[in-house]
């Protein structure tokens, strides 16, 4: 007896199995750089060696050289450090939320109710 899965049930499933760590996002402006236009990125939750150097108060803060030598190291396909300048300032904001969210405790993502 075969049973049907709705599409209901697939995006719980798929839900389930998302990593917490990572989250995609589409750019709001395409990002040309050296011959290659990205679209759309995963941001990856940042680790120790990826932070060293820098301030955790000034990601907090959304302190924009902070976030911008951070980006290259979590997304994927990376960003280089020398796209920054032609990033959308929308596009850097919501990066920079997404990074914010990964280095937040888990009790206040829940409390917050914050999903990606």
């Amino acid at each position: 007896m075969t049973q049907q899965i709705t599409n209901e049930q697939q995006a719980e499933n798929l839900a389930t199995i998302q990593n917490p760590n990572q989250a995609e996002y589409t750019l709001e402006s395409p990002l040309v750089f050296g011959g290659q236009t990205i679209e759309k990125i995963t941001i990856s939750k940042p680790g120790t060696v990826a932070l060293s150097g820098l301030s955790l108060q000034n990601i907090y803060n959304s302190d924009v050289n902070s976030i911008c030598q951070i980006i290259p190291k979590c997304t994927y396909p990376q960003i280089p450090r020398e796209a920054m300048m032609l990033l959308d300032p929308v596009d850097l904001g919501q990066i920079a939320g997404h990074i914010i969210y990964f280095l937040m405790p888990k009790s206040q993502r829940a409390a917050q109710n914050i999903q990606l």
